[in-house]
């Protein structure tokens, strides 16, 4: 049996970057808390650029361009970038559908988020480090594709404010700080 063309795709991005000297491993996807989810959203973790804030907690990840809630069989259901989905968790770091085929990985020094949604294909890249620490988080610089947080990128170009468990990108909570980056740096085309 052929790999779809999403996932052949997916396989082909990291392939790329194996070739290029750096390795990569899966990130592991934050387990499914035990019980239903609240009632009430508290956000745990926040994401804020351009005018706009994206947040999260264990089980939801909220802003304008996603609203994505956690199940409790551990798929993420709803809308992100203008597309609704259900995506299931995988063993290896991914979340997969229909349509969709993410990776959360460590590519050497840097996390990574590879793959596609829809007939975007996605490439969203983090560098950790201390950011430019303020009263509210961290505040990095948000260029293109990249959240880059050592600090002389930050004091050069800030763009993106991390806080709560956002800014914690040296053990990042994911999928939630993936689908909250990838919803302000993939804006849907009919917004």
């Amino acid at each position: 049996m052929r790999p779809s063309f999403p996932a052949a795709a997916a396989a082909a991005a990291l392939l790329a970057l194996s070739c290029a000297g750096a390795s990569t491993q899966p990130l592991s996807l934050s387990p499914t808390p035990p019980g239903e989810p609240p009632e009430d959203y508290v956000p745990t973790g926040e994401i804020q650029t351009r005018g706009e804030s994206t947040s999260f907690n264990a089980w939801r990840v909220v802003g304008p361009h996603v609203n994505m809630t956690r199940r409790p069989d551990g798929t993420w259901a709803g809308t992100l970038v203008g597309r609704n989905y259900i995506l299931k968790p995988g063993r290896d770091g991914s979340l997969t559908a229909p349509g969709a085929d993410l990776h959360f990985l460590r590519w050497g020094k840097e996390l990574a988020v590879l793959g596609n949604l829809g007939d975007l294909k996605i490439r969203l890249r983090f560098q950790p480090g201390p950011g430019l620490p303020t009263p509210g988080g961290k505040v990095c610089r948000f260029n293109g594709n990249l959240v880059d947080c050592r600090v002389e990128e930050a004091r050069a170009q800030p763009g993106i404010r991390l806080s709560g468990q956002a800014a914690n990108l040296d053990e990042p909570l994911m999928p939630q700080l993936g689908l909250a980056l990838l919803s302000i740096t993939y804006i849907p085309l009919n917004q």
